[in-house]
């Protein structure tokens, strides 16, 4: 489904933020991108959305190369993203937030079902759909990002930090939602710096140093911590 190959990026006045980074993830599967502050987690997954702009390299979704195209065009074709910090609008309800996320469908039935699926495994937002999201604990805000880039229905969903400042309860809410999503052809792709939490939310993993790929294989291997240079 998603195909990354020798991306390269530099900001200018410091060095390659990534260079010759591959990923690729195939439908249903869960995939970490791992490694420490400043190592290129959210520039890779800012790369694949289209807000960032790679000097070199390519990305392809189902065959197709996404490069040129403008963050809302791949979002068209099947990409949601998520970025860290639980990005909301403030000055809508939860209601008009999640109906946002859904902005592309044309499908209404359906995504009034998903809605009701996603209130269900997050039932904290389900008493608050009229309550401004600006209102709303860190935690929820986390759900309703989460739940906003899921009511879209893509087939690739990118995640940066998306369990971040949940207490054990949402963290666990979240991963079910994710499995359930996965179990009809999802692409997850989670920036993740906490390790035992990139083995909680994928399978695979690949490991980021000052932007050079130094790991690519299961999650179950990351005890293998030297990768990163004693970092860890």
């Amino acid at each position: 489904m998603l195909e990354a190959r020798n991306l390269r990026v530099c900001y200018p006045g410091g060095p390659p933020a990534l260079d010759g980074v591959s990923l690729m993830a195939h439908p249903g599967d869960a995939v970490a991108v791992v490694g420490p502050n400043g190592s290129g987690k959210s520039t890779l997954l800012r790369v694949v959305v289209g807000f960032v702009p790679a000097q070199a390299g390519t990305v392809r979704l189902n065959g197709e190369t996404l490069t040129g195209l403008a963050p809302h065009q791949r979002a068209a074709r099947g990409i949601a993203y998520v970025a860290e910090g639980a990005p909301i609008l403030p000055g809508l309800s939860v209601r008009e937030n999640l109906a946002v996320g859904g902005w592309l469908r044309r499908d209404r039935k359906k995504m009034a079902g998903d809605l009701e699926k996603i209130l269900a495994i997050c039932p904290e937002l389900h008493g608050q759909l009229r309550r401004k999201a600006d209102a709303l604990s860190g935690a929820d805000r986390q759900l309703l990002a989460i739940a906003r880039g899921v009511l879209a229905r893509p087939r690739l969903l990118l995640l940066d930090e998306p369990l971040s400042g949940l207490d054990p309860d949402a963290r666990s809410r979240i991963l079910s939602m994710l499995r359930a999503l996965r179990a009809e052809g999802l692409a997850v792709v989670v920036a993740e710096p906490d390790l035992a939490t990139a083995r909680a939310l994928a399978e695979r993993a690949y490991g980021l140093l000052a932007g050079r790929l130094v790991f690519g294989g299961s999650t179950t291997a990351l005890g293998q911590a030297s990768v990163f240079g004693g970092l860890y």
